[in-house]
């Protein structure tokens, strides 16, 4: 009974252990991705800005090219 016991307290203790490690682990791969994200995703607006202006941009120009075709 006492091995059982033993061994009980040893899985518990393991059982804790692991799942402190995979917490850690996992707030950690969490604030890691989040800074990655938001390092990559600054320039995304001003990209966004410019390809709305390229956009509005564009009928005038086909409007130009067709009437120095006619």
């Amino acid at each position: 009974m006492e091995t059982f016991l033993v061994s009980s307290a040893q899985l518990l203790f393991v059982a804790i252990v692991y799942s402190l490690a995979y917490k850690s682990g996992y707030n950690a791969a969490h604030d890691k991705a989040v800074s990655t994200i938001r390092e990559f995703s600054g320039p995304v607006p001003e990209l966004l800005d410019r390809l709305n202006e390229t956009l509005y941009e564009a009928p005038e120009i086909e409007d130009e090219d067709q009437g120095d075709s006619v």
